[in-house]
């Protein structure tokens, strides 16, 4: 009796592992049939282009823009990088809803669809399918195409030393469509060795939105940057810093006495003293008419202001000069004239003379 019971507890302790062995063979068998069933089902709805359609579109109502930017040609906006496009493309599409849907097709084995704006076609992208229509056929996104974009031309006028930045990135000589184009005429250049700064004319096209255009000149500052009416823009020469300050007291000096000759304050042979023989500015100084102001009772000066200085060799140079010239009078209200002058210097023995001026309008 012993012996029997023995053996039957020998058979219970294998039962059970085997029994634990079996079930988890059929746990790994469902994993693996499961599996297979995913894998079949996956490329059934691949064979589909609804289900492609559906995860195509989603970018758009995503507005993943950066990725729809990937699937185009970026010559098609001018070459505009992808983060540019995509936030043009979120600032105008966020008060709006997108949809989409199948547009047409004119070949079996392609399917093209419309992504619209308020009803309105902002996109279309293509399926493609190749190869004969079986289970195992990928369709897939061959091309997107985002509808109604132009392109705009833009022209930047700058200094040629200065380098023109559109939306943080430097255009290049390519871009350049004018060059050499002389600021001062040749009739106020003194000496041989004398030049005018010149300027380019830059030219680039934009897809979308104004263009954040800036202009730095080879000392890393910002030249003034006016929008003209025609919608061009054009980059001002900065004022040499240290010109101003080794000039600017002489300037002015020969900038008052100028304005007292003309109101018949000053002699003009005190005049011509600080004026350079034999120059322009000299000849206009002794041909000069004095005698408009009319009798007053005194002069004033405000709003004095010494700007623009621009080299054109060592010893020669031109400044604008602003200032409010006043003239008295005693039994009347004071005069006030608003004047802009640009004054021609040149140096001789270590002073500064004048050797031509033109008024600025």
């Amino acid at each position: 009796m012993a012996t029997s019971k023995k053996r039957k507890k020998k058979k219970i302790r294998i039962f059970y592992p085997i029994y634990f062995l079996l079930m988890i063979a059929a746990v790994g068998a469902v994993f693996v049939v499961c599996d297979m069933i995913r894998e079949n089902l996956k490329a059934y709805e691949a064979s589909l282009p609804k289900y492609v359609a559906e995860d195509v579109a989603e970018m758009f109502l995503s507005k993943d823009f950066e990725r729809v930017y990937a699937y185009q040609d970026p010559a098609e906006f001018a070459g505009e990088d992808a983060k540019t496009y995509a936030e043009y493309m979120t600032r105008f599409t966020e008060n709006g809803e997108l949809t989409w849907g199948e547009s047409y097709s004119t070949n079996e084995d392609e399917m093209v669809y419309a992504v619209r704006l308020d009803g309105k076609r902002l996109f279309e992208f293509t399926l493609t399918r190749s190869g004969p229509e079986t289970a195992e056929n990928q369709w897939k996104l061959t091309d997107v195409t985002t509808l109604g974009v132009s392109t705009a031309t833009h022209i930047v006028k700058a200094p040629s030393d200065s380098t023109v930045y559109v939306r943080g990135s430097a255009l290049g000589a390519d871009s350049i469509i004018e060059d050499n184009i002389a600021v001062e005429d040749e009739a106020f250049l003194l000496n041989e060795d004398a030049k005018s700064p010149t300027m380019c004319v830059y030219e680039f096209e934009t897809c979308f939105g104004e263009p954040e255009v800036r202009v730095v000149d080879k000392n890393g500052v910002e030249n003034k940057l006016t929008v003209l009416a025609d919608g061009s823009f054009e980059a001002a020469f900065n004022s040499e810093d240290a010109l101003k300050e080794k000039a600017e007291e002489r300037v002015i000096k020969i900038t008052k006495a100028f304005a007292n000759f003309t109101s018949e304050d000053l002699d003009k042979y005190k005049m011509l003293r600080l004026a350079r023989k034999g120059t322009s500015g000299y000849d206009k100084i002794e041909r000069f008419d004095n005698e408009w102001f009319g009798r007053h009772d005194g002069y004033d000066f405000e709003n004095m202001v010494t700007d623009n200085y621009m080299s054109f060799s060592e010893d020669t140079f031109a400044c604008d000069i602003y200032f409010d010239y006043i003239i008295k009078y005693e039994d009347t209200d004071d005069l006030r004239y608003e004047t802009h002058y640009r004054f021609y210097m040149v140096e001789r023995d270590d002073e500064w003379y004048l050797y031509d001026f033109k008024m600025v309008s």
